[in-house]
């Protein structure tokens, strides 16, 4: 049996220092039974502690080394940022770096996307492109979308008659795979894009003239050699002096500038557009210089207020003419 002295015996022996040899013994284990079984206190690591009466509340008493605790680490911390003084500048840069960068990023995307809005508004809200294929296209065409018919010129006019509210029409043609060179005097301008068209292209796409006049029908079904340029044409071919009435020579042949475009304004990212480098020549002359040529593309523009009528009229007129099956899709952009 185990008496209150050799309890207090057993306490001695663990004050002396050999307490955690002493603990790992089996005397131990029957030590601590024994007192158990006495009504002793246990002060085992598993012991539950009363608090007293006058004492206060763990969760009272910890709040002020809390706070302690926060101010500490808080001033840690700006030691170690002031020890560190070129890492800590360095780091400080990559944020201030990183943050200007998506900043810039976000602001260039949101011109380059105010600038295009800006660019289909100015050709007008009521004006529609008919286009044989789609102008931007992912992926390798199908042979279905390789079959499509070419638009052509008999199209566009049974729009213009069929179509109530269609204003306007335009067709053209575009020399897409051939480069244009133009020249004058010694001066010369390579990858101009040679289009021809009827005068009602001003009126379809509402190109105002800087100085000079359009050709007319007269001359469109004459194959008159005259021409209208745009503004970058002009500032290449004609920097010192100006165009209107002047000579250029295009694929070897000469004609007469009778027109210069005003600048267009809304290129992306302020840099100059395809627009300025237009080179209209009346619709039969262009015939004439690009035989092989035969795909055709249509501008119209369609009354106040009725596009969506215009744009419906039109798909009929040309998916009567093209013979597209009543369910099959249109075979046209």
């Amino acid at each position: 049996m185990l008496d209150h002295g050799d309890a207090s015996a057993i306490g001695s022996r663990l004050a002396a220092g050999n307490g955690l040899e002493f603990m790992r013994s089996p005397g131990y284990a029957f030590a601590r039974s024994c007192a158990r079984s006495r009504g002793f206190p246990h002060t085992g690591q598993h012991a539950m502690t009363t608090p007293a009466p006058n004492s206060v509340a763990p969760s009272k008493a910890a709040r002020p080394r809390r706070r302690s605790l926060v101010w500490e680490n808080t001033i840690l911390a700006f030691e170690t940022l002031w020890d560190r003084k070129f890492r800590s500048f360095l780091t400080a840069l990559g944020v201030f770096i990183g943050v200007v960068i998506i900043i810039s990023v976000a602001s260039v995307l949101n011109g380059f996307r105010q600038r295009l809005v800006d660019r289909v508004k100015s050709f007008g809200s009521d004006t529609v492109y008919i286009m044989r294929f789609p102008p931007f296209r992912m992926g390798r065409p199908t042979a279905d979308f390789r079959k499509r018919k070419q638009l052509r010129l008999e199209d566009a006019w049974a729009i213009r008659e069929a179509c109530p509210a269609v204003a306007a029409v335009s067709p053209m043609m575009e020399a897409w795979f051939f480069q244009g060179v133009a020249k004058y005097q010694g001066e010369e301008m390579i990858g101009a894009r040679v289009r021809g068209c009827f005068p009602s292209h001003a009126v379809v796409l509402a190109q105002d003239l800087e100085s000079g006049r359009y050709f007319t029908d007269m001359e469109t079904q004459s194959a008159a050699p005259v021409c209208v340029i745009g503004a970058a044409v002009q500032k290449t071919l004609f920097a010192r002096t100006s165009a209107v009435g002047k000579p250029i020579s295009l694929e070897g042949q000469r004609l007469t500038v009778v027109g210069v475009m005003e600048e267009f304004r809304n290129a992306p990212f302020g840099g100059e557009s395809p627009e300025d480098s237009l080179i209209l020549i009346p619709y039969h002359r262009f015939r004439r210089m690009y035989p092989s040529m035969r795909d055709h593309f249509i501008a119209l523009r369609a009354r106040p207020g009725q596009r969506d009528a215009a744009v419906e009229q039109a798909g009929e007129v040309l998916r009567q003419r093209r013979r597209n099956a009543w369910t099959a899709p249109n075979d046209f952009e």
